[in-house]
């Protein structure tokens, strides 16, 4: 049986889903971290998120923004994470709603209207996960791992509504 905090991060994880999905420049939805695994009480969900050079970085942040705020009532978090389509990891969604310097903010080469946290001092991601993620959602579900149940279950409500949309 899946732990409160797991249940909780897929079903934020599920909203975020259907929400991203309709923001123009995504190309690939995947899953990556512990949220992947048997962990039973996992810290947070990661989103790992291929993007075209045309993406609505605002609305992607918006909704990067509203899956942490969601979470954090539960005392847990999110990251989304950005590669493009070379596969080459770019940064995270910037989780503030108005871009200005802030002390707190790690981006090292940050522009304002950007969206875009570039932190790389802090994160960097294997190129080989942003090309083989271990759990693609959309366009097309692949499973790369051995799965949880709960997980295997997020994952068939989706692609059953994708089917219904589509």
């Amino acid at each position: 049986m899946a732990s409160v905090t797991r249940q909780v991060l897929l079903d934020a994880g599920e909203t975020f889903v259907r929400r991203i999905v309709l923001v123009h420049g995504i190309e690939r939805i995947a899953l990556v971290g512990s949220i992947t695994t048997d962990k039973s009480k996992p810290k947070d969900i990661d989103f790992l998120l291929t993007v075209s050079v045309d993406i609505d970085m605002e609305a992607a942040a918006t909704e990067g923004r509203k899956l942490k705020g969601l979470l954090q009532g539960h005392a847990s978090g999110a990251d989304v994470f950005l590669c493009n389509t070379n596969h080459q990891y770019i940064g995270r969604t910037c989780g503030y709603r108005e871009c200005q310097w802030r002390a707190a903010c790690e981006g090292t080469d940050c522009r304002p209207g950007s969206w875009l946290n570039t932190d790389f001092h802090l994160v960097k991601l294997d190129p080989d996960l942003c090309k083989n993620p271990p759990v693609v959602i959309w366009p097309v579900q692949r499973i790369a791992v051995p799965v949880p149940e709960d997980l295997t279950q997020m994952l068939r409500h989706l692609q059953s509504e994708q089917g219904r949309v589509n």
